[in-house]
């Protein structure tokens, strides 16, 4: 069966963490046309680093932790992330944006994409 890539605008809308509130998280929740799950995919987000000291956050793929990081500065860039096969699923996935650290600042995060390939 031929096989293409593909990918899904997840969302456009902006997600805020603050480091005042640690363990604060933010879900999105999608599903994809026909993904090929045995391939690998490409997460991909605006981040919007607003006066961050020391922050720290990560992100879950449908339970699995995948990128974790910590900035400091008022930075604004695109995160790419490669998400490895058999994490995603036709329906009912969920990516998890958490805060983890206690110092201060925020970050938003915003126009959420997923590049994924998916039989024809």
């Amino acid at each position: 069966m031929p096989r293409v890539a593909d990918y899904g605008i997840i969302t456009d809308g902006k997600i805020t963490l603050t480091s005042t509130a640690p363990g604060d998280f933010q879900e999105v929740k999608f599903n994809l046309d026909s993904p090929h799950v045995g391939s690998r995919s490409i997460l991909a987000f605006n981040l919007d680093l607003v006066d961050a000291d020391d922050f720290k956050f990560n992100v879950k793929v449908n339970g699995t932790q995948v990128f974790n990081a910590r900035y400091s500065g008022g930075d604004f860039f695109t995160i790419h992330e490669v998400i490895d096969a058999n994490l995603l699923h036709a329906q009912g996935n969920v990516i998890q944006f958490k805060a983890t650290s206690s110092n201060s600042g925020s970050v938003r995060i915003a126009d959420i994409v997923l590049w994924y390939q998916h039989d024809i």
